[in-house]
Parts: C-alpha cells; structure tokens; sequence
C-alpha cells in the first residue's frame, strides 16, 4: 500500500497536506479576545463614571434650588455638620447614581429635606433613610399604585358639600395615576415587599372598596336624621342655641333627611367661624359650646342599618360615576389578600404625592 497523496488544486488556491491531525485558527486569538474585552471594558466604566456623575449632580442642583426656596434654610444647612445626615446624603448620591429617571431624584431630593424636618423622630429616620437607598429600585407603576392607595387611605377633601369634594379627589387621584395603576400581580407586591415597602398579611383581605370608602367619609355617606322625627326637632334646638343652624342641610343621596355640612365627624372639632376684627373678616376656631352641640347632634343620628345602608350605596353610586375613583374601585377589590404600607412605603408614597400636589398638607408617615 502506498502513502503517498495527491492533491490538486486550481489557479490562486492554497494547497495544505498533512499527515495528522490538522487544527486551523481563523478569527481572534485568545489574546486578542482579552484585550478587546479589556478596551471596551474600560470605555464602558468610563461611560458609567460619566452617567452617575451626571445623574449625582443633577441631585445636587435640585437640592439646591430645592433649598433656596426654603423659609427654614439655617435648619437644613446646619444639618450638613451632622454625621448621620452626611451617610444619608452619601446613600442619596448612590441612589442617583443608579437611578434611570428624573422623577426618583426629584424624590430622593424631597427625602433629603424630609431627612431634616421629619428625622427627629427615630422611627421616621429609619423609614426616610431606607428609602433613600432603595428608590431607585421601585418602578414607575409601583410608585404610582403605592401613592393611589397611600392617597386613599390617608386624604380626604375637608368640605362638606359631598358632590364638591367627591370632585376634587376624582382629580386629585387622576394626577396621581401616571403612568397608570397596574393590575394585581404577586411579583409585583412581592418585589415591593422584599424592598420593605409594604407588609403582605395573607390571611386577611381589604375591605371591599363599596365598605371601606363610606366608612372614612361617613359625614357623606350616613343617612343623617329624618326630617320626620323628634331627633329633627332636638336638633334644631340645639343648634339654633349656638347660633350653628346653618350647618344642618338636606342630605343630596337621601331624601328627607339631613346631616351636618361635614366630610366625617373629626371635622366637626376643625369647623371655623367667620368673624369680623376691625373690618376684616378673619376665620377662627368655633367655640367649646358649639362644638358639644355640633357632636350632639351627630349622636341623633339613624342607627337603623337598613336606611344607612341605601344612604350608602347612594353615595357609592355618584362616587362610582367618576372614572379616577371607579377604576380604583376596581383595582382595589382586586387584591386577593390584604397588605399595609411600612413607614418606608409611607415615606416613599407621601413625598410622590407631595411631587405632584404640593399643597397637601403635611402627614406623619
């Protein structure tokens, strides 16, 4: 047998023989490969450095226009010498270093000043500070779904014309829905729950939305007292005494009945009087008298279940007629087991809020 070989091969070509294995390399060498690697390796932190500088001192001029803007400056500057407030605000830059959108720095940037006025309380701190270092891993939808129903739990509109402040929270939580409320998913409450942003508790279930929201807005939704009764008659009396009859007024969601021109029985204790000082007409706190006589009359009150009942679901049905409030209506019933928002959620949540709104008035998370 012989062993030698024959091969040909056309014009240009190139011939190779071998006896044996035959292993041929075309592309980049390993070598190249790494220091390929090592040169993108250093444009991309180099790109990175960049945007965190960028995205940390856009938190820092929105602190500063943010301060500059305060009546309180002194407190806020004279917390830069505090050690504690120096690790928050270093959490803070880390935060906006990792932060993909302006609105987390806007609230880390409320945070901080919440940090100053708010950090007095322990508790508070803790909330605040966890917080800073965890925003910028909670999603926009996140954000927007933790601040409809930290708003719904925590506002309501101090009128007591029902169709009034029935409109104003219609907008008030329109403003809050963007980009708009998610529907129910376990990963998402989930996720919210390992970031300590809320408290799952799955072997308890919201209220219905229908219960829950005419029991905080009980100076709408009760029947009131019936313009047939003796409690009626009482109730006269003991408002004309203090001179308050005008804040007794047909109830709109039930005929023949009337209740006391407020959204809930807290109010009546925060009412104010209108009273004339030197010619100018100033708003004062009502009198202890009339403020015994305004809880007087709300203990003549129906109990009968029935008629508070169809007052309620009368309440319910002009409510549901506003698109904001009948979509959370919805979503809020379907949750299939309860959840509270943590003092970090709070924090979060009501800063959002204050974003948005600025003219909500200051809570406690």
């Amino acid at each position: 047998m012989s062993d030698s070989q024959k091969q040909v091969a056309e014009e240009n070509a190139n011939q190779i023989q071998v006896n044996g294995d035959l292993i041929i390399h075309n592309g980049t060498t390993l070598q190249e490969a790494f220091s390929i690697f090592d040169t993108l390796k250093t444009a991309c932190v180099e790109l990175a450095v960049s945007q965190a500088k960028e995205r940390v001192k856009t938190l820092e001029d929105k602190l500063k226009e943010r301060i500059e803007k305060l009546e309180e400056r002194v407190k806020v500057l004279e917390s830069f010498s505090d050690p504690s407030f120096q690790v928050s605000l270093m959490n803070a830059q880390k935060s906006a270093a990792c932060s993909e959108n302006e609105i987390s720095i806007d609230i880390l940037t409320e945070l901080i000043i919440s940090r100053v006025n708010k950090g007095d309380n322990v508790q508070n701190r803790i909330g605040i500070n966890h917080a800073i270092e965890i925003i910028d891993q909670v999603d926009a939808e996140s954000l927007c779904a933790l601040t409809v129903l930290y708003a719904v739990e925590n506002y309501i509109y101090a009128t007591g014309n029902p169709c009034e402040g029935i409109k104003y929270l219609n907008e008030f939580y329109n403003s809050l829905m963007i980009p708009e409320l998610r529907s129910f998913d376990k990963q998402w409450l989930d996720g919210l729950d390992i970031l300590k942003v809320i408290r799952i508790n799955q072997a308890q279930r919201f209220k219905k939305f229908s219960e829950y929201y005419p029991s905080i807005m009980g100076g709408y939704s009760y029947a009131g007292i019936s313009k047939d009764s003796k409690e009626y008659v009482e109730a006269k009396k003991i408002l004309e005494k203090v001179d308050a009859l005008s804040l007794l007024v047909d109830n709109v969601f039930m005929p023949g009945y009337a209740r006391l021109n407020v959204v809930d029985e807290a109010q009546l204790d925060k009412i104010l009087a209108i009273v004339d000082v030197d010619g100018k007409q100033m708003h004062v706190p009502i009198k202890a008298d009339v403020s015994e006589a305004l809880h007087a009359v709300w203990g003549l009150y129906t109990k009968d279940n029935k008629v508070n009942k169809t007052a309620s679901a009368a309440f319910m049905e002009e409510v549901d007629s506003f698109p904001a409030i009948k979509q959370i209506h919805e979503w809020w019933d379907s949750f299939p087991f309860y959840f509270d928002i943590t003092r970090t959620g709070g924090a979060i949540a009501y800063t959002n809020a204050k974003r948005i709104a600025p003219d909500l008035p200051e809570l406690p998370f």
